[in-house]
């Protein structure tokens, strides 16, 4: 009997959930399994899937006395990357890859919220991953913090705040700073959730990112679409 493939998914806020990637799994027939650190659950040990997606969320790594959790997250994300699970790190995800892998994580020297451009490596714009990818796009970002790029990586992409936007590690580790797969009503509960944004350097309010049309954020789900399908097929 054929093995169902299956995406465990590391979800740390109810409002900041799989967004574009859950049609993007069930048109491809993939079991969604989820640990909602939110709701009080805990890691499966092992965790055993064909991918990991580890998903964003307004705390940062380095926050484990608030959220105790965290410590159980790292062990079960390295865990994952030393038994060749396939693992996707969006946002605060990719800062617990980043760490998980060795690399630092820390305050970046801009907070980066809004519809801001990224601009992929030259490194990148020749992998199979990022084929049909603009060289340069404009997405939606919402962090404060940065990593280093891991020993061994690929630097995926730069924007004018941030100057490592993702990388890719050994073809097994996808870590992007930048969101895809948000949708207007991800990012509308992410708005109500948290306090009114204030206008900085790399800061948009709520009426300016609201300005940003739906077939905008068609796009660049569609772009998730592609990086997930050629990431998967490496």
């Amino acid at each position: 009997m054929m093995k169902n493939k299956t995406i465990h998914y590391f979800q740390q806020e109810p409002h900041e959930g799989c967004g574009s990637m859950q049609a993007w799994a069930e048109k491809r027939e993939y079991q969604m399994v989820a640990t909602n650190f939110f709701k009080g659950n805990t890691c499966q040990k092992p965790l055993d899937a064909d991918l990991l997606i580890i998903l964003g969320g307004s705390m940062n790594i380095y926050d484990e006395k608030k959220h105790p959790w965290l410590k159980a997250e790292k062990e079960s994300i390295r865990g994952a990357i030393e038994r060749g699970v396939r693992v996707v790190g969006i946002c605060l995800g990719a800062q617990l890859v980043a760490d998980a892998l060795g690399a630092w994580v820390r305050k970046n020297e801009f907070t980066e919220i809004g519809w801001h451009p990224v601009k992929l490596s030259d490194e990148a714009i020749n992998k199979p991953v990022f084929r049909d990818i603009p060289a340069e796009f404009l997405c939606m970002h919402w962090h404060e913090d940065t990593f280093d790029i891991p020993e061994g990586a690929m630097r995926i992409g730069v924007s004018k705040a941030c100057k490592n936007q993702g990388f890719l590690w050994k073809q097994q580790v996808l870590a992007l700073q930048f969101h895809l797969e948000f949708t207007p009503e991800m990012v509308n509960g992410m708005l109500q959730a948290g306090p009114e944004l204030e206008k900085a350097d790399y800061v948009q309010t709520a009426p300016e990112i609201h300005c940003v049309s739906r077939q905008q954020y068609r796009a660049c789900n569609d772009y998730l679409d592609q990086i997930l399908d050629r990431f998967m097929e490496l």
